[in-house]
């Protein structure tokens, strides 16, 4: 019913970089109350000052619990694989989580 789902693109051109984003975002009504929301996002960065390249990966899931229409519970959990074309520094993986309520009166 209430389900959807996003895709997009992103073009940066700055000064220290040229940046490629491709996104994808759904959010899906679960039952008795839930909506779930993955997200993807792939990043292509090219720098102009230096022969440095860099991927980042970053999937994600956030998930909410409206038991009633007053008050609903979020919650989300994201992990970031980033990989750098570099001597001393190859990859670095990144964790995002996030708990919170909304009391709406």
């Amino acid at each position: 019913k209430d389900d959807y789902t996003t895709l997009g693109v992103r073009l940066s051109d700055t000064s220290s970089s040229e940046i490629i984003s491709l996104r994808a975002r759904s959010r899906l009504a679960g039952s008795k109350g839930f909506r779930y929301d993955p997200r993807l996002r792939l990043d292509y960065r090219k720098s102009k000052t230096s022969e440095v390249d860099q991927y980042i990966l970053k999937p994600s899931l956030k998930v909410t619990y409206k038991p009633n229409k007053k008050v609903s519970f979020e919650g989300s959990l994201g992990i970031e694989y980033s990989n750098f074309d570099l001597p001393e520094l190859n990859d670095q993986t990144q964790y995002d989580v996030f708990l919170g309520y909304v009391y709406r009166f």
